[in-house]
C-alpha cells in the first residue's frame, strides 16, 4: 500500500472539514 499524492489531499480536505478554521 503506497500513499498517492491524491491520498494526501484527500486526507488534507478531510481534515479542513473536520477542523474548519
Amino acid at each position: 500500500m503506497s500513499l498517492s499524492p491524491i491520498h494526501l489531499i484527500h486526507l488534507r480536505v478531510l481534515s479542513r472539514k473536520l477542523h474548519p478554521a
